[in-house]
């Protein structure tokens, strides 16, 4: 594992081990202190106001390789476990012989951002980890690197993740180790639907804010369309594939035929175009029958576009309209005796994705007036 500093040049100093249990489990090291770097770039453009931090992963080339530091030290590298050293040769024969090493296959990049515009992102932190690494390791990671920030009075106002089981389940138990919240209520007369956000506090009252990748969501929410496990119903109106390609074989449609025919479940462009204006016009003056899926491509690409450049009161409104629709229907699914969850409505973990993203957009509303 290599850990980069933002000038993008590789510190030699040697390897620090933060703690044996971490060493072992997550393997979270760094070369050099990239929170010094980090606060070193924010004295220099003078910013003392809000950050965000952000992560998340690539794929990463497998290889396990050994390098001299001294006559009778060996570090490895490439092992999901981190940078080992190795201080007896036989003690490494026996390493390779038993093989104890598992090699890393993803890079996880931690990034810090400014709020403004043209001001490029600063690399805190990266680390070589494997694909089967738990939620628990990727929280002692996220802790450790926060202390180090919190040490330079550095307090990132937001913590965003994509919407990958262990990413969500992660956040949780970051938010759940908070050593206190603040607590805002939307009260909703419609049972099961009022909105409760817990905001965690951290470092002496600092505001930490949950999010999600908001295009991210929108890509999975199309994608529930398309698949055939689900017959998504809103009402007494269903959402199936079929409506999708009539978007699409229709001559004057908005659709292209590739984005609904073996398409690509990440395409941006594809996901743009299903839930553009453009398209929900077309479905509305077209297929009026088809109430639900115009319902649905409004409200949820309406809650996309609320992350995007709007006022404060249109933000409120677009999330709210979303996030009361999302727990209405999901109260209609459950009480309705012929539907069921796992059929009728959105999988579990869209569901969870989209109220982050609405809890979210509240919350930082908030903390910002604040």
């Amino acid at each position: 594992m290599l850990t980069l500093l933002p000038s993008g040049v590789a510190s030699s100093d040697p390897p620090v081990t933060l703690s044996p249990r971490l060493r072992s489990d997550s393997a979270l090291r760094y070369l050099g202190t990239p929170s010094d770097w980090a606060a070193d770039i924010l004295q220099k453009l003078n910013y003392h106001g809000p950050l965000a931090l952000s992560w998340d992963d690539t794929a990463l080339k497998e290889a396990i390789s050994v390098h001299t530091e001294s006559k009778d030290v060996c570090v490895i590298l490439g092992a999901s476990e981190g940078v080992i050293c190795i201080t007896k040769e036989d003690n490494l024969e026996n390493l390779f012989e038993q093989a104890q090493l598992q090699k890393a296959d993803k890079l996880r990049v931690w990034l810090l951002s400014i709020p403004l515009p043209k001001i490029p992102l600063i690399l805190v932190a990266t680390v070589a980890r494997g694909s089967s690494t738990k939620a628990k390791n990727l929280v002692d990671m996220h802790h450790q690197l926060t202390e180090r920030l919190h040490e330079h009075n550095i307090h990132p106002v937001s913590l965003a993740a994509d919407g990958a089981e262990v990413e969500r389940a992660a956040q949780r138990m970051i938010t759940a180790a908070a050593p206190a919240f603040s607590i805002y209520a939307i009260p909703n007369k419609k049972k099961g639907c009022s909105v409760v956000l817990q905001i965690p506090l951290y470092y002496d009252k600092h505001p930490i804010v949950i999010i999600q990748d908001s295009k991210h969501g929108l890509k999975t929410a199309r994608n529930q369309i398309m698949t055939g496990a689900r017959m998504l119903i809103v009402g007494c109106f269903i959402m199936c594939y079929s409506m999708l390609r009539q978007l699409a074989d229709h001559i004057l449609g908005p659709l292209f035929w590739h984005d609904i025919s073996n398409a690509k479940k990440q395409d941006d462009r594809a996901t743009a175009r299903l839930f553009s204006a453009v398209t929900l016009k077309f479905n509305h003056e077209n297929s009026p029958e088809q109430l639900g899926l115009s319902v649905y491509l409004f409200v949820l690409g309406e809650l996309i576009d609320a992350w995007q450049n709007r006022n404060h009161c249109n933000h409120i409104k677009m999330v709210l309209r979303a996030q009361f629709f999302l727990m209405a229907w999901r109260s209609h699914t459950v009480a309705h005796p012929d539907h069921n969850l796992n059929t009728h409505f959105i999988s579990r973990e869209l569901f969870d994705i989209f109220l982050t993203l609405c809890d979210g957009l509240l919350s930082l509303i908030i903390v910002y007036c604040k």
